[in-house]
């Protein structure tokens, strides 16, 4: 992620489940994502318990990913090949795609537009 965006991530959102955060659960362990954020000087940012409309946005792409790319994807895809498909799929969706939340630019062209108004 880190080498991946062309910009500093400066604070991750995520909810409280056991996959991003033990911090809401019984355990005496530390979460990689949090030892990760630490490392790196990223704030780490919780979803409020039981309040899913902080969530729309995220639902939201998950739909749309699963419409547009995992729908596609067959049981005989190996990991190599998935990755590899993942990859282009986001490169579409970021350079290529537009979308009428972002005045029907790419998001690179919108991010760049941010930059460089």
């Amino acid at each position: 992620m880190l080498d991946y965006f062309p910009f500093r991530i400066h604070s991750i959102q995520t909810d409280n489940g056991t996959e991003f955060t033990y911090r809401k659960h019984l355990f005496d362990t530390v979460h990689p994502l949090d030892i990760f954020c630490k490392k790196n000087y990223i704030k780490r940012v919780y979803s409020p318990v039981a309040s899913p409309w902080y969530n729309g946005i995220v639902e939201s792409t998950h739909k749309l990913d699963q419409k547009e790319f995992y729908d596609f994807c067959t049981q005989e895809l190996t990991l190599e090949k998935a990755n590899l498909k993942l990859r282009k799929y986001n490169n579409f969706f970021n350079h290529k795609r537009i979308h009428s939340a972002l005045n029907y630019d790419t998001p690179m062209l919108y991010f760049k537009k941010l930059r460089n108004p």
